[in-house]
């Protein structure tokens, strides 16, 4: 359909209207402008262009202005109207001079007299819009803004809701059109794919929000490019173009120059495919996959590029849709089998693991690279067919490979993305393991890093899944683009595989070097094995193991072989040898020492100094005999300068050097591999070098009773003759510290020392491992309290540790602890920190039972507290007397001199008439006397202290409750000596002070004295007038 054209005549007098209306006609599946009139200019804002700019771009990008959130809305309603003849009655935002303003467009469909059909719709501009959370004085507008607001939530069908741009169908349809129409005017279409390399780390570094703004500012770079409607965002990152082969490559030319980004400082690689599109049988799908294909050919390729889909790439389609078809067949027919790659355990030399891969040898085809059939299986979402198939393959493995009385080892098999989206698969290969018999723990888990950065919070539930059932899951690839030490803090692996290319880059230099190094160390602290693949050749696989990588993978062990190859090499005896299971321990603790791993402090820093440490040497002893299990650089180059003749020696028998130079050092050596404790010892060499060595076990082997000693040489200088006498002092020194240890050792207290950092005990004595239920003190060398003790009695013993480290002086306490047939027992510890003769920091302690001491003790505190409590307790009242008094007096006043005494108050009390009493009725009399008036006042002072100071005279210290009473209990004893005047009863004369800030408590015992005097001379008057 050729484009409309009014005459003109009749295109002046329409653009020359005040009115904002447009005239538009649907072409090709595209909208075209026609005519515009002065008045849609004018409410557009583009009153700075010329005309057939305006023209221009609306042709190319007539939404450019609209609010993104509107786009999905005016593009689907101008679909629907052009195509289905549906009412045009559109609200939407556009933005003019910086700022959004409401605009409705109102459309119809009308006639021309040849029967072509053209949209006019008008605009009117219904005010501004406030996306700032603010209201505006007009109802009517906010209630468009609400309705604008909500419609931005609802997705649409057409467009994409992020860029506008056309949905990935509507889209198909556009390009069908429009390639049609550049082939009629003699021109080749082309389709364009596009995708950013490293969105997900960019998403991940910057921010989702961050991501979608660069992906909208590309999608109007290639709007400006190449114009709307040929422009589509398929899904995520991938963009979709059709346009002529001249725009095509002048437009992929501008956008790769550009060098894309968001953001100056943030630059992501673009890459371009694209496919030419001469052959009209092609459907436009089966077109955009061509040039996805090219897009995807550059996926290890990280710079901005192009590329052009060839035949070898048409063959690989071919090839994709063949597996595609053919998997099912494949695996049915035996096409498809296992391979096993064996990982080779560093310590061991043996095969500790094995990796099960697929190889497809076809009838027809041939062999299959596993590069050409795993994409094309994950693309079409089948590869879960293909990797349980090779779990059953691996299950099938180990039983016959257990009939054929070899060991076996756990294999790892692979798991691509799409297995966790199209089927259960956690389910599926627990659901097998367990129907095979096999134990979880032998079938491994391997997932590429990738497969976790897309969907991160799912995979680590699924992970997590695996974990809880009893697979080991392994990080496969690491290195291979993410490296994300976030993930390995995030997600629970077991293993991390080194991809190759680190491995490869060994040979490129220093740096290369450091970064094993690192990620081995790292993966060792994150308490992680270690796995590098594609090690080739020896001096690679020396390197690796003696940085402390746990195993290794590569063709320089074996390429992968099939199970009938495996017993094969067993029959012509060039096997490897698998692993025995119950010395895997063992070696793994020898795999994960780092011989790099004890750097030398110098002043230069460098990065050439990196590898400068301490020669290092591993050995394994078995009673006299030692053997060499590696060292690395530092000590090959010592052994080869200082002793020559020992350098290539391997096997040693320490009975053979007794009376010989360095003897000492290989009995040190015996004796640590024997009782596991740390040494740190000095020893001359034949040339007069004073050497000083650090030795430590590492694992003993549970089958052979071999133990693994590790030797540092942490220093080597010549020696004087004043060097060597101090050499011999030290000899002796030693030989003290032995008779000392021994004198510990066998004592009855519990002795024991422990690292402050680590919290691990560096040594004890019999009693303490008795105490800790170990046969001998090494059971307990290189444990924790948590390793030895309950959770409670290790928390326990650590915050005492703290409390040790916090003082400059022994920390000593008691504590009740229940010995082994439950009777309680009282021990002293003391706790003392200190420094070894490494610079360590360690923590001494001592423990004895005390329990009898603490008897004979306590009985002696409670005898001394009984006479104490009889100096101070009246014999005739059993209350306290003038000493207990006087003791609370003086406590009293220091109370007052430090300003923190309480209130209180004095009463003072006598009993009146006691020596007549006693005079005439007898002494017996008057003691009955003191008692009844004695509980007259306890019984009216309840809640305060009552002395008897006297023969008759009683003082009342009123505090607390009874403070705040006093005076109503002052009366209390006076209505009582009213009724005893009357009754003939006893009389008790009362008097009280309160404390007012008095400098002691003397002065507010005088002024209660003297009102208690006043008091008795009242009551006898009173008493005497009653006679008369």
């Amino acid at each position: 359909m050729e484009k409309y054209r009014y005459s003109e005549e009749e295109q002046t007098f329409l653009e020359n209207s005040s009115i904002p209306f447009a005239v538009y006609q649907f072409i090709n599946k595209r909208v075209v402008t026609i005519a515009l009139s002065q008045g849609f200019i004018d409410l557009s804002g583009y009153t700075g262009m010329t005309r057939e700019e305006v023209y221009a771009l609306m042709d190319s990008n007539m939404y450019q202005d609209t609010h993104p959130d509107d786009l999905s809305a005016i593009g689907d309603a101008a679909l629907h109207f052009a195509t289905e003849g549906r009412e045009y009655n559109v609200i939407y935002r556009f933005k003019r001079c910086g700022e959004y303003r409401i605009i409705y467009s109102y459309g119809k469909h009308i006639y021309k007299e040849n029967g072509v059909k053209l949209a006019f719709v008008c605009y009117t501009d219904l005010g501004p819009y406030l996306d700032d959370g603010r209201n505006t004085r007009d109802s009517f507008l906010n209630a468009l803004k609400n309705k604008l607001e909500e419609r931005s939530f609802n997705s649409k069908v057409d467009h994409d809701y992020l860029t506008g741009l056309p949905s990935m169908s509507y889209f198909f349809d556009l390009a069908e059109a429009g390639c049609k129409e550049i082939r009629s005017k003699g021109q080749k279409p082309v389709i364009l794919y596009f995708d950013f390399n490293g969105m997900k780390s960019y998403n991940q570094k910057y921010g989702l929000e961050e991501g979608d703004r660069l992906l909208k500012t590309f999608s109007r770079e290639i709007v400006a490019q190449f114009s709307h409607e040929n422009c589509s965002r398929f899904s995520a990152d991938n963009f979709c173009v059709f346009c002529d082969e001249e725009k095509a490559r002048e437009g992929a030319k501008r956008l790769i120059e550009t060098n894309f980004t968001a953001d100056n400082n943030r630059k992501i690689p673009l890459r371009i495919g694209m496919y030419l599109y001469d052959d009209e049988n092609i459907s436009i799908s089966g077109a955009c996959d061509r040039a996805k294909i090219a897009c995807d050919s550059g996926k290890n390729n990280y710079a901005s590029m192009m590329y052009l889909f060839d035949q070898e790439m048409m063959t690989c389609l071919e090839d994709k849709q063949y597996v595609v078809e053919n998997i099912d067949r494949a695996i049915e027919q035996g096409w498809i089998k296992a391979f096993y790659q064996p990982i080779i355990r560093t310590a061991s030399g043996q095969v500790c693991h094995e990796e099960a891969l697929a190889r497809w040898i076809d009838p027809e085809k041939g062999f299959f690279s596993p590069a050409a059939f795993i994409p094309a299986l994950e693309d079409s979402n089948t590869i879960y067919k293909l990797d349980l198939y090779i779990v059953d393959s691996v299950l099938k493995k180990m039983k016959h490979q257990k009939e054929h009385g070899l060991y076996v080892v756990p294999v790892s098999v692979n798991l691509s993305r799409s297995d966790f989206y199209t089927c259960d698969i956690v389910e599926e290969i627990r659901r097998r393991v367990d129907e095979s018999g096999i134990s979880r723990d032998m079938l491994v888990i391997e997932i590429t890093e990738s497969i976790i950065a897309d969907d991160l919070d799912y995979m680590i539930k699924e992970i997590g899944r695996f974990k809880e059932l009893g697979f080991s899951v392994w990080m496969d690839d690491y290195g291979s683009g993410y490296s994300s030490p976030a993930i390995l803090h995030m997600v629970p692996f077991d293993l991390i595989k080194i991809d190759m290319l680190f491995v490869r880059q060994l040979k490129d230099g220093e740096k290369a070097r450091i970064i094993l190094t690192e990620i081995v160390r790292m993966a060792m602290a994150l308490g992680m094995n270690t796995v590098a693949e594609g090690v080739e050749t020896k001096e690679q696989a020396d390197f690796l193991r003696d940085i402390g990588c746990t195993m290794l993978q590569g063709y320089y062990f074996c390429k992968p072989i099939d199970f009938e190859e495996i017993l094969d090499r067993y029959k012509k005896g060039i096997q490897i040898g698998f692993e025995n299971p119950e010395e895997a321990d063992y070696y793994t603790q020898l795999g994960n020492v780092n011989l790099y791993n004890l750097p030398i402090s110098n002043t230069a820093g460098k990065k050439n100094d990196y590898f400068d440490t301490w020669p290092m040497v591993m050995l394994e002893c078995l009673d006299d005999r030692i053997s060499v299990v590696k060292s690395n650089i530092t000590f090959n180059n010592y052994m080869k300068e200082h002793f020559p003749r020992s350098f290539e020696k391997k096997q040693f028998d320490s009975k053979q050097y007794l009376d010989k130079t360095g003897s000492m050092s290989l009995n040190s050596v015996i004796q640590c591999a024997q009782n596991g404790k740390r040494v740190i010892m000095d020893d001359m060499t034949e040339d007069s070098k004073l050497i000083q060595l650090l030795i430590w076990r590492i694992a003993v082997n549970p089958v052979t009773k071999v133990a693994a000693v590790m030797v540092a040489i942490l220093s080597s200088t010549e020696v004087t003759p004043k060097q060597y006498e101090m050499s011999e002092e030290l000899k002796k020194i030693t030989e003290l510290k032995r008779s000392v240890s021994a004198l510990l050792t066998n004592m009855p207290a519990m002795t024991f020392s422990k690292d402050v950092n680590t919290r691990k005990y560096l040594a004890c004595n019999q009693a303490f491992a008795d105490y800790a239920h170990k046969e001998t003190p090494e059971g307990v060398v290189g444990l924790t309290d948590f390793e030895i003790f309950d959770a409670a009695t290790a928390y326990h013993f650590i915050e005492d540790d703290k409390k040790a480290l916090a003082m400059d002086r022994p920390y000593i306490f008691y504590e009740d602890v229940p010995d082994a047939e439950g009777n309680p027992r009282q021990f002293q510890t003391t706790k003392l920190k200190f420094t070894d003769d490494t610079g360590r920091e360690c923590l001494l302690g001592l423990c004895q039972d005390v329990t009898d001491a603490m008897r004979i003790k306590r009985e002696y505190v409670e005898k001394l507290a009984m006479v104490q409590n009889m100096a101070e307790i009246d014999a005739l009242t059993g209350i306290k007397n003038k000493n207990a008094f006087k003791e609370r007096e003086n406590l009293m006043n220091r109370r007052i001199l430090e300003k923190r005494q309480p209130e209180f108050a004095i009463i003072v009390l006598d009993v009146n008439d006691l020596k007549k009493i006693n005079d005439t009725l007898g002494h017996e009399a008057g003691d009955k006397c003191i008692c009844e008036a004695c509980e007259i006042i306890c019984r009216t002072f309840k809640r305060s202290p009552v002395y008897r100071i006297g023969g008759d005279e009683f003082v009342v210290i009123s505090q607390d409750e009874d403070y705040e009473h006093t005076e109503e209990l002052v009366d209390v004893i006076a209505k009582h000596n009213e009724g005893a005047m009357i009754s003939g009863g006893i009389i008790i004369a009362c008097g009280m002070a309160v404390f007012d800030n008095d400098e002691n408590v003397i002065s507010v015992f005088n002024r209660a004295d003297k009102a208690m005097y006043e008091n008795k001379n009242s009551l006898k008057k009173r008493k005497a007038w009653r006679r008369g």
